[in-house]
């Protein structure tokens, strides 16, 4: 089993140790340890639902562990496992409150947690983290950003829906799986402060990082891409940019529940997911897909001012430029949604200063924005 779709649908484990005072944690239900002859000691674990094998992993050290009680949007009580190396159980009783919150917005927003028969577990290591499916790795030694989450925490526990219940087939695919865990953090921020502007803030500090040097998905048929963080950055980026193209965010939202729930506990590449996103949203959304997946250079917004009046309302000639005649985003202007076109002028009227729109636009869109006919 060597292949990212040769998944199996339930694993296994045991581990026989040297019995000196060190703890396992590993993925799924754990028995509690068996005592060996010969100062030996076994551990025996079953994950009970699929599982990519490279979300297998197990730690062994001096771990001192407890629970903090949760109940999901059924109203069933759960609760959330902490494995901390000895001396930080103390603090991580109380910074880790913040998970029970976590929880409580990934479940509102993208569905029920896949893997409550394995548990919800995090286990510290000491590497930054990583999203080992029911036993999350933890190492950013409880440290919160200016945004006032940790990230780690946040990143790796959102890839419990996407990328671990959700799977991508191959490495080509793996925007899937961090582009939607990074554009989880931020829509996490909005749920929790829906009247901030901290949604915004924190995408646009991902803008920041976009490098634009490939494409975000490899083409089929391949197994490797330079590494880069547009995987991460951009493919948030886009996820983002559709869902303010959309007359309304709940429509998205909903598509997105609706996707997490087709695709849960399965494998699928670029195409299913384009596929699946097309039909549901009932637009002509390939050429959008293809050109933020599949090409390096960012659209160009081209806003051509032929007049103002009086009142300051500017009416504009707007065109996509640099795209396929294929490419096809809704935008807002201030007056709801409209869809230019690659060669077709669209004339709008636009009211207020034309580069405080532009810097709107970029906000909502992963554009460029050419202002004609404009002084800089």
């Amino acid at each position: 089993m060597d292949r990212r779709t040769d998944e199996p649908d339930s694993v296994r484990l045991t581990f026989d140790l040297p019995d000196r005072g060190a703890v396992l944690v590993t993925n799924g239900h754990q028995w509690p340890a068996e005592p060996l002859h010969g100062d030996r000691i076994r551990y025996r674990s079953v994950v009970s639902n699929p599982i990519n094998l490279y979300n297998i992993t197990f730690n062994i050290g001096h771990y001192e562990s407890f629970k903090l009680p949760y109940c999901d949007p059924n109203g069933v009580d759960r609760s959330l496992e902490f494995h901390m190396l000895e001396g930080g159980v103390e603090q991580a009783k109380a910074y880790f409150v913040e998970a029970q919150t976590m929880m409580r917005g990934f479940e509102a927003l993208f569905g029920p947690f896949a893997f409550w028969r394995d548990g919800y577990k995090v286990v510290e290591t000491p590497y930054w983290g990583m999203e080992h499916q029911s036993c999350v790795a933890y190492g950013n030694k409880f440290t919160r950003n200016q945004y006032g989450f940790d990230f780690i925490l946040v990143h790796e526990s959102a890839h419990e829906w996407w990328g671990n219940a959700v799977s991508a087939c191959r490495p080509h695919d793996l925007w899937i799986h961090e582009g939607l865990a990074t554009w989880s953090e931020s829509r996490l921020l909005e749920w929790r402060y829906p009247d901030s502007l901290l949604y915004i803030d924190y995408m646009m500090g991902l803008r920041d990082r976009i490098q634009n040097q490939q494409a975000v998905a490899a083409k089929s048929g391949t197994h490797k891409r330079h590494l880069d963080t547009d995987i991460y950055y951009k493919a948030a980026w886009m996820w983002h940019s559709l869902r303010h193209s959309l007359p309304s965010k709940a429509r998205f939202d909903e598509v997105l529940q609706q996707f997490y729930q087709q695709y849960i506990y399965k494998n699928l590449d670029t195409r299913a997911l384009t596929d699946f996103w097309c039909k549901q949203l009932g637009g002509p959304y390939e050429g959008f897909f293809n050109h933020y997946l599949r090409k390096k250079h960012l659209p160009i917004l081209v806003c051509d001012k032929i007049g103002v009046d009086s009142a300051g309302v500017h009416t504009l000639k707007v065109r996509y430029k640099r795209v396929s005649k294929e490419f096809h985003m809704g935008i807002d202007l201030g007056d709801g949604v409209i869809s230019p076109h690659r060669r077709i002028n669209t004339i709008v009227q636009v009211r207020g200063d034309l580069e405080r729109m532009s810097d709107d636009l970029k906000r909502k869109y992963l554009i460029e924005v050419q202002l004609k006919n404009h002084p800089q």
